[in-house]
């Protein structure tokens, strides 16, 4: 009879916090700021779930837009109203943080049986100075940066990573997530590691460069360059591409690269 009531209490508990699927997706909240960076300041940004879209501009700052709705879960309203985005930092680096610390005892332990660990979804639209550094940390977000004429470095798990009008190093790493790189022109090193992704690069076709594709299955590449002094082994690919210059190295498990020519 105990466990009987036990039983029925823990639905009495969960019950009340469901929330009609309708009355949730109406929450959205939105956070809107600017604040100052140098021009050739770094910009860091960490999140969860949702998007990132970054467009740069001549002006010292960043302007930062954040949608903040439900993610794919019942459990109650007030989950939108828990997740923070906190800004702050400084001239030279500037931070901006998904904060789901108030959501803790809803999305862990337990309760994921019911809620499935699902957190609202964050999409942040971001313009920062075109020579400043980024880098970006998520697990499930996609990426989309236009026009950066610095470095970028991205860690996700989940996300597609999309690089556009890009002149600068870049450093990205994803696990499930694919993409795309426009260089505008390739002056500096580019490493992508992926390890079920596909991405595609382009770039001018009298880019200079030294490449260099390690895949655990082989067969990882489509080139629309020439590679000279090919070196092939197992799971190796080195080349040249007209005379050579700074390193494009992609790494993947099962994923491959499409090298294209502008």
């Amino acid at each position: 009879m105990r466990i009987d009531t036990a039983i029925l209490a823990s639905f009495l508990i969960v019950t009340p916090i469901a929330a009609p699927i309708g009355a949730q997706a109406s929450q959205i909240r939105e956070v809107h700021k600017t604040v100052d960076l140098d021009p050739t300041g770094r910009l860091s940004i960490d999140t969860h779930n949702g998007s990132v879209t970054i467009t740069t501009w001549d002006r010292p700052s960043v302007q930062v837009d954040a949608r903040i709705e439900p993610g794919d879960s019942w459990i109650g309203n007030d989950e939108v109203d828990k997740a923070k985005v906190r800004i702050g930092g400084s001239r030279s680096e500037v931070s901006i943080e998904s904060d789901y610390s108030d959501l803790e005892g809803l999305s862990f332990g337990w309760l994921n049986f019911f809620h499935g660990g699902s957190l609202p979804l964050i999409h942040y639209t971001v313009r920062m100075p075109a020579a400043a550094r980024l880098r970006i940390k998520d697990h499930n977000a996609n990426v989309r940066v236009t026009g950066l004429r610095s470095a970028v470095e991205v860690r996700t798990h989940n996300g597609d990573v999309t690089l556009l009008d890009h002149d600068g190093g870049a450093d990205i790493e994803t696990h499930n997530g694919g993409g795309r790189i426009t260089f505008t022109r390739f002056t500096r090193a580019c490493r992508v590691s992926t390890h079920n992704g596909t991405f595609r690069v382009s770039m001018p076709q009298d880019s200079r460069f030294n490449l260099d594709v390690d895949s655990h299955h082989g067969n990882a590449l489509h080139s629309d360059f020439a590679l000279a002094g090919l070196h092939s082994g197992r799971s190796n690919l080195v080349s040249t591409v007209n005379g050579g210059g700074p390193e494009l190295r992609f790494v993947t498990h099962n994923g491959s690269l499409s090298l294209e020519r502008k």
